[in-house]
């Protein structure tokens, strides 16, 4: 075996790449002498530990953990290890290598005698550092030195061999089968990889270098800038896309790309300049619009004082320009063109460098640091600092931060307050950690016990412990009503506030009835109330209190990126200087009867209040009065003083609970294992300690620890999952620019505006205020001249919004203001309306002329999920079983129907209604596009459930649009229902039903819970039902269908399929059933598969790979693993939606064949070949169903500054040809037009629907301006008659984003484009697809997506211009075969193989070992049927030449049984070899024979040199076919040839080897290979002993490899070259004239011009049958 070596994920870091080359280097020579065995493994995560390498031997098992340190080292068990007196810290945890390898051999330990079954394991760890070290290991004793080595790279072998001379700890045997009990087979990186074509969008330095050079001279400075900063930012991104690491804002990610090449850089001129570019950029993004035209009036050279002047640029842009390009070319590891690099020289140090001068505040990157001091990088400037985070020299800390030594990450951001620089030292105020990941005050002030101590792991504990409701909550909730209405005057009686209560609080009333005397209660704290606010405060000497309520608003909230905090307070006045929190229960324990004493955690809440109003918005203390009101108690109104050293106890544990989120997110939940109640809460003690908290921290603790392994691992991957789409949901994701609600600070207005995530300089309409009512919502005007589309906004989405002085403040900045909460009601064209969380009375709290409005976050939507994974955790044994596949589902077939669901078409639901009768515990449901799984499916499994006596059914969705669309089929159907959730969610039709409005009508708790009991069907969204999960626990489900379960996470289901009925321990869900189609879009998530991917062995064993995937992709892997219909599982497959021309592309490439039309009368139309209007556009409307157009390459040049002023993500030609086919749709469908039905439009991005609905208004038709424009997202549900996709992308990179939901599918082994499924299956009559050709042929399913149209005569290029205007002609569509259910309608043009192209000895090969093959098939019919399908269908089944022809795939054939019928049929990579072969193989032939031939007597004189010595190196040679031809004509000038096939398919290998054996023997020499890297220095140094003549021959290559395979290729063949220089190398290239345009061959061809290579031919040629190709010939 020697060594065998796996890589779970990249590395992070480019030095732990480098050390685990180093690390295979070392075992590799190992093995090779000593013959001994090794499974090395990288990248591994066990037990919630990240493990560098882990590696086994027969001998042993080792951690290897990378350092890239050097020096004088040294080590100890106690205290940090340090080299040449740096602290050196470790991994995640920020602890002492020590403490890491202690940690990860534990953890390693516990994990491999789970997952291997050897008890008695143990296992070492060696520390190896990448730079020579000198290493003092004096500090580590005896018995740790048994398992710990310190080593650096050149003693490694030495080290490992010592670790691996003891006792044999594995047989053979067991070390081969340690691959797959850990099932880590996928991720062998010397095993040849079948190529997916999911195309890895990764920068390349070639695409952002020509973006730099195509930029025009004469291109308006500002505009050129921008384009920089856009290329910066591709670069950034680019590279950072894999990244595990959390970055918070651009600086972060800039900072950590140049730390991470330091190594590389000479100096730090590069730093330096990059950074003064980054600054000059982002100053002009940040210019307020009006300044920024001042700044560039006619004549006036100057700008405002703080802005960037165009002088300044024009002197800064070369410099700038170079900067950039250094930098793409040092992180990319490429040149700089030679071209740019003579344009763009210099870099230096100093040349206008923006400064900053400190203020309040100081934004640091941690690069270092010891017990005093840190080193730091400062955000804004770039420029080093060194920050002192002592107490003992800084008169102005706020205590002593100390801890901060055992919680700093190198590469975290601190937020410096009140900074004060003292000879080059900054001494803060406050030292704020991760500063952008906010931390609800509330939940921090929870923590704190009387004792005022508080621990991060109470945070934590909080998170998962599942909500509950008594009455002292309830009477809680009641009194903030109650103080609301005494502050506005509200005066009404009892009755009426419980009514309205009961509205709101209907769940939690009906699981907490409430007492006899709660009432009395009530009217008591209303007393208490009204004493404190109309009486006390009022008559406060030191306070202005308003008691009109004027200048009061109630519950704003406040967001601190300066404290790291988000706060809701109860009221304030809006002048800043009074601030009331209110609190119901009982106060601190030293209270009396009558007067209260603040507890401690409400002490904390209301100084980080205190400290918000202080630091963030400068009111000092004195002028700040806060009060706490205890309205339980009569003297209810206190005082709150300061308290520093308190304050300083609680941001130190925001810090801490800051550090902790941060190590959640890299599986530090396992701290649960060693967690105790004393931990969480040190100090505590007492009655209520004892009885109550106590007992309840070890339940908790205990469900975790009595858990089975497999139902630990599942619960603690998921809970890491969640906390990191919470972490990046608030600090940003990788691949989303300016996510993140971080973004709402970090971004500039530019950048957001770009997003599509503010609207701002709004104008408030007046209001419209009921007399005694509050104002709940708001209305705000949009500027005129604002488009409303390309924002990022829709009906329903949470928002924030608050007023703003652009005269003062320059851009819209939430942290500077109190903000309103609210949800977006409605979006018009000149305005948008917005419902109020928290009502106000007074029309007064809205002043302000300028307002924005941006999106909010919800934190409880994430505790919601992690609640349910502890529900998870309290499930019974049979549910846990179930769900983690311990346990087969259950059927019960002796169940009949009592209902017919019988239809026109056939029993098909007659059959699925019964097997989801006879399942017991659940069922699956696949609903491809159009099968009705709603209509139907869920309709008539419902109405057969309601037939059973006593039932009660739940229905749930993931959106509140499924959700309306199941009240329609209920309403439809006469069925009664109750749904869970709010009036913005709920379309008005159906709102009668929602259990608020039900619960209007009831006077109590109990007799909302007697409405609950009675009502058999309840609906709503998953989330509405997780955010009541109470509401299950008094109410039990027989069943609950779950519509759209594709797009739910498995996090957002598990708990409401764990949830118990209270008192029984009954489930409260009995059977479940998922209904979904996992081809179509899945949940939209923030990470991407490095995060979510899961490596535990017995979790994979289960089916769950990746955390982004929904329980029923899972549970359709386990029990639909053939993907046929059985006890567990139905697919629909009649379609009712698309006609079926246009569903022959999705059918084929997603669906495997299986769908077939209803059919309905329009599925059914015959499409006219001809139309007769000279219009082109309307002619092929008229004639085709479906149709694929592009347009030329636009020209470089003559663009106007605006076009290049637009985004990516807007593309204008494409907009005026959608504009002009949505216009033409309309003349064509003017009398039936329904701007619902008729036409709508798809496009990738938000910021493309503006554009072209601004477009479709110069057609003056104003029913089309509301037609639906929206993303690919927002359309799955709906459909159209004519629908219009617009790709939109301009660039290369971007089609990273729209292949971002591809994926192989394990059945049929086709990739499946989630995103184009949906987007084509939204048709039902017509479908137009416009995008740039040049740039989809890069990915295969848009390239057979286009061939497909070719061979339907439904592709056309065409200029925009031509297009809008209808001028170009359509030819006769007579070979689309209108009423063909297939992918062709035509026979199989088979080549003619006695062709005069074809040599003799081709011939025979052919016939003999491809035609009679294909004929002896049982399936094949000659001509028409080839292994039972036509020729159209062969061709897409091998991806029209583009298969990697490794994997089977299973269709259904076009060739018909007796009966009609057609089967499925398993295709082997040998079976689509020779489909392959059938249908290009001649062709290819004949092109190659036509290209040597063209060169032939130059070829001859290169083998005249050397005829011995011939060595043909095909790259991605197929069966061989150039070798034929070459052989063909040269085989008479070569004595014998090395032929060294390049290629992944075995089955391509086979084929070569038998063609090239039978057709010249032993002549030619056949050398297998599945990659070029096989060919080793050893291979060239032996080949190149005497010169030689070496022929590279890439035929068709390039469309099968992407960018970075390419530039990898070239640079590997440049070094071949440069290393043998006798050698003559001769380069052969053949592929489509098409292919000139991919990306792969100008990398390719880029990075060779600059060796010695020559270009010699290149021709553009047509052979026999063959399309038209393209051909070079290169020497060096």
């Amino acid at each position: 075996m020697g060594l065998r070596i796996y890589k779970i994920t990249e590395y992070e870091h480019a030095a732990e790449e480098r050390q685990f080359d180093a690390l295979c280097r070392c075992l590799a020579e190992r093995a090779g002498k000593t013959g001994e065995e090794f499974v090395l493994v990288g990248n591994y995560n066990i037990e919630g530990v990240e493990l560098d390498a882990l590696l086994f031997t027969q001998q042993a098992v080792l951690v290897v953990e990378f350092k890239n340190w050097g020096g004088r080292i040294v080590a100890g068990e106690n205290g940090p290890w340090t080299s040449d007196g740096r602290t050196i810290a470790s991994g995640a945890y920020g602890k002492s290598p020590f403490v890491q390898a202690r940690l990860n051999r534990s953890r390693t330990t516990a994990g491999l005698r789970k997952y291997l079954a050897c008890e008695r394991l143990e296992v070492g760890v060696v520390v190896v550092f990448a730079h020579d070290a000198e290493i003092d290991a004096s500090g580590l004793s005896q018995s740790v030195g048994r398992w710990l080595s310190v080593c650096d790279n050149r003693r490694l072998g030495d080290t490992i061999g010592r670790r691996c001379s003891g006792r044999q700890v594995f047989t053979a045997e067991q070390m081969s089968d340690i691959p797959r009990r850990l099932r880590i087979e996928p991720y062998d990186v010397l095993a040849p990889m079948g190529r997916t074509g999911i195309l890895d969008v990764e920068s390349v330095a070639t695409d952002l270098f020509e973006q730099i050079d195509g930029m025009p001279a004469d291109l308006d400075i500002r505009l050129r800038y921008r384009l920089l900063a856009e290329v910066f930012r591709q670069a950034v991104e680019g590279k950072l896309q894999h990244s595990k690491t959390k970055f918070s804002g651009f600086f972060a990610k800039v900072d950590y790309l140049l730390t991470e090449n330091r190594d590389k850089m000479r100096d730090g001129s590069l730093s330096a300049s990059l950074n003064a570019f980054r600054i000059r950029s982002r100053r002009l993004q940040s210019e307020p619009r009006r300044a920024r035209g001042e700044a560039t009036m006619a004549g006036q050279r100057k700008a405002p004082e703080g802005l960037v002047d165009d002088e300044e640029l024009r002197q800064s842009v070369d410099r700038d320009t170079a900067a950039l390009c250094k930098f793409i070319a040092l992180v990319y590891d490429s040149p700089v063109p030679s071209g740019l690099d003579r344009r763009f020289p210099y870099v230096v140090a100093s040349y206008h460098r923006p400064l900053y001068r400190k203020g309040n505040e100081m934004r640091v990157v941690v690069e270092a640091w010891d017990d005093d001091y840190i080193n730091a990088t400062d955000c804004e400037t770039g420029e080093s600092c060194r920050v002192y985070y002592r107490k003992a020299d800084n008169q102005y800390a706020l205590g002593d931060r100390g801890y901060l030594g055992d919680i700093l990450l190198r590469g975290e951001q601190l937020n410096l307050v009140l900074p004060r620089e003292e000879a080059g030292i900054i001494y803060p105020a406050i030292i704020i950690y991760n500063p952008d990941y906010l931390i609800d005050v509330t939940s921090l002030a929870s923590c704190f016990s009387e004792q005022e101590i508080a621990t991060p792991y109470a945070y934590m504990l909080k998170k998962l412990s599942p909500a509950f409701s008594n009455e002292a909550i309830m009477l809680g909730n009641f009194a903030g009503q109650l103080l609301d209405e005494e502050v506005y005057h509200v005066d009404r009686p009892y009755e009426r506030s419980m009514a309205d209560f009961c509205a709101r609080n209907a769940v939690s009333l009906a699981v907490t009835p409430l007492s006899d005397h709660f009432r009395a209660d009530a009217e008591r704290q209303r007393q208490n109330i009204r004493h404190a606010v109309s009486g006390a405060l009022a008559e406060a000497s030191t306070v202005s209190f308003r008691r009109d309520g004027k200048n009061t608003i109630l519950e704003p909230s406040f967001f601190s990126q300066t404290l790291g905090l988000q706060a809701r307070m109860d009221f304030i006045q809006k002048d800043m200087t009074l601030m009331v929190e209110q609190k119901s229960g009982k106060a601190s324990h030293k209270s009396t009867a009558e007067t209260p004493r603040i507890r401690p955690d409400h002490y904390v809440q209301a100084l980080l209040y205190r400290a918000i109003f202080r630091y963030n918005y400068g009111v000092a203390y004195k002028d700040f009065h806060s009060y706490m009101l205890y309205s339980k108690y009569a003297n209810s109104l206190l005082d709150i003083a300061s308290a520093p050293e308190l304050l300083f106890k609680a941001l130190r544990l925001r810090n801490q609970v800051a550090w902790l989120e941060l190590l959640l997110t890299r599986g530090g939940f396992r701290i649960l294992d060693s967690l105790t109640p004393e931990l969480v809460c040190p100090g505590e003690s007492g009655t209520l300690w004892e009885r109550y908290k106590r007992p309840q921290l070890q339940a908790l603790l205990d469900q975790v620890r009595t858990a089975t392994p497999l139902e630990r691992d599942y619960y603690y991957r998921f809970l890491t999952f969640v906390e990191n789409e919470q972490m990046l949901s608030k600090v940003g994701n990788r691949t989303k620019e300016d996510s993140g609600f971080a973004a709402v600070w970090n971004s500039t207005l530019e950048e957001r505006r770009n997003a599509g995530n503010i609207y701002c300089d709004l104008s408030m309409l007046p209001l419209r205020q009921t007399e005694g009512m509050p104002i709940e919502r708001v209305e705000f005007a949009f500027p005129e001249g604002q488009g409303t589309d390309k924002s990022n906004f829709r009906k329903g989405d949470i928002v924030f919004f608050y007023a703003y002085d652009p005269a003062k403040e320059g851009e819209p900045n939430a942290t500077r203001h109190y903000v309103f909460r609210g949800s977006i009601v409605d979006i018009r064209e000149t305005r948008v309306e917005v419902a109020l969380r928290n009502p106000q009375t007074r029309g007064e709290v809205f002043e302000g002329e300028v307002w924005a409005l941006e999106h909010d976050f919800m934190e409880s939507s994430y505790r919601a999920l992690y609640q349910g994974l502890q529900l998870f955790l309290q499930a019974n044994k049979e549910r846990k079983d179930l769900l983690l596949l311990q346990r087969k589902p259950e059927v019960d077939t002796t169940q009949r129907l009592k209902g017919d669901y019988a239809c026109q078409t056939g029993t098909e639901f007659n059959d699925l209604v019964l097997r989801v009768k006879q399942a017991k515990d659940l069922f699956l449901i696949i609903g491809p596009p159009g099968t009705g799984k709603t209509s139907f499916g869920m309709v008539n499994v419902l109405k057969e459930q309601l037939l059973e006596e006593g039932t009660s059914v739940l229905l749930l969705s993931f959106t509140n649009r499924a959700v309306d669309e199941m009240c329609g089929k209920l309403v439809g159907e006469g069925i009664d229902f109750v749904r869970l959730g709010s009036e913005l969610g709920c379309h008005e039709a159906y709102r009668r039903h929602l259990l608020g409005k039900r619960s209007e009508a009831c006077r109590d708790g109990r007799e909302i819970r007697q409405m609950i009991e009675r009502s058999q069907v309840f609906c709503g969204t998953t989330t509405a039902f997780n955010s009541q999960m109470a509401l299950l626990s008094i109410k039990h489900f027989d069943l609950a269908i779950v519509d759209e379960a594709s797009q739910i996470l498995e996090p957002q289901i598990i708990g409401l399929l764990s949830q118990k009925m209270a008192g029984t321990g009954e489930h409260s869900i009995g059977k479940f059933v998922l209904i979904g189609d996992e081809k179509q879009l899945p949940a939209v998530v923030q990470q991407q598969e490095a995060e979510s991917m899961v490596q535990e062995p017995d979790l994979r064993a289960i089916h769950l790979t990746d955390c982004r995937l929904s329980l029923f992709e899972r549970l359709i892997k386990a029990y639909r693993p053939d993907g046929v219909d059985n006890e567990y599982s139905y697919m629909l497959t009649r379609q009712g939606r698309m006609h079926r021309e246009i569903a022959l592309f999705p059918n084929y490439a997603f669906y495997q064949n299986k769908l077939i039309p209803v059919p309905l009368p329009y599925q059914e139309e015959p499409t006219p070949c001809v139309s007769e209007s000279q219009n082109g556009l309307e002619a092929l409307l008229a004639t085709r169903r479906i149709a694929f157009v592009t347009y030329p390459e636009p020209r470089q040049t003559g663009q106007t500054n605006w076009e290049y002023e637009v985004s990516d993500k807007v593309n204008l030609h494409e907009a005026r040809m959608i504009a002009a086919t949505v216009h033409r749709i309309y003349l064509m469908n003017r009398e039936a037009f329904d701007k619902d039905r008729t036409v709508g439009v798809i496009v990738p991005y938000r910021n493309q629907i503006s554009t072209i609905r601004s477009e479709i208004d110069k057609y003056r038709v104003d029913v089309l301006h509301d037609i639906m424009i929206d993303t690919v997202e927002r359309y799955q549900g709906s459909q159209c008659e004519n629908i219009i996709y617009g790709f939109t992308i301009k660039k290369y990179y971007q089609l990273g984003f729209l292949v971002g939901n591809q994926y192989v599918d394990r059945m049929s082994g086709e990739i499946i484009d989630r995103k184009l499924n949906v987007a084509m299956t939204r048709a039902m009559k017509h479908l137009v697809m416009i995008g740039d050709a040049r740039l989809l042929r890069e990915n295969i399913i848009f390239y057979k997506l286009m061939e497909f149209a070719k061979n339907r005569q439904s592709y056309f290029e065409v200029a925009p211009d031509d297009y809008v205007g209808g001028r170009f002609a359509v030819p006769r569509a007579d070979v689309v075969d209108s009423t063909s259910s297939r992918i062709g309608g035509v026979g199989n043009p088979c080549f003619r193989v006695d062709d005069s192209s074809a040599g003799e000895v081709f011939a025979r090969l052919f016939s003999q070992l491809v035609v009679e093959p294909a004929k002896g098939d049982p399936q094949t019919r000659w001509p028409k049927y080839i292994l039972g399908n036509e020729h159209a269908t062969n061709q897409a089944l091998i991806d029209y030449g583009r298969s990697c022809f490794v994997q089977p795939k299973i269709i259904r054939t076009d060739l018909k049984d007796e009966s009609g019928r057609s089967q499925m049929r398993t295709f082997t990579p040998a079976d689509q070899v020779l489909v392959y072969c059938l249908d290009a193989m001649p062709a290819h032939y004949a092109s190659a024979k036509l290209m040597y031939s063209s060169a032939r007597r130059w070829i001859e004189e290169r083998i005249a040199c050397v005829p011995q010595r011939l060595r043909f190196v095909d790259l991605g040679c197929g069966p061989a076919t150039c070798a034929l031809a070459f052989m063909e004509i040269f085989g008479d000038s070569v004595g014998s040839m090395e032929y060294e096939g390049v290629d992944i398919s075995e089955s391509m290998h086979q084929m070569g080897e038998r063609m090239l054996q039978a057709g010249y023997g032993d002549r030619v020499f056949y050398h297998k290979m599945t990659r070029f890297e096989q060919l080793d220095d050893d291979h060239w140094n032996a080949v190149s002993a005497v010169p030689t003549v070496i022929f590279f021959n890439f035929s068709y290559f390039f469309t099968s490899v992407g960018p970075q395979l390419a530039e990898k290729l070239a640079a590997r063949i440049a070094s071949v070259m440069a290393s043998h220089p006798l050698n003559r190398y001769v380069f052969f290239i053949q592929h489509a004239e098409a292919d000139n345009c991919l990306k792969s061959y100008r990398v390719f061809r880029r990075i060779l011009s600059a060796t010695s290579v020559r270009f010699l031919k290149a021709e553009c040629a047509s052979a026999g049958h063959s399309r038209p190709f393209c051909y070079e010939i290169w020497e060096g």
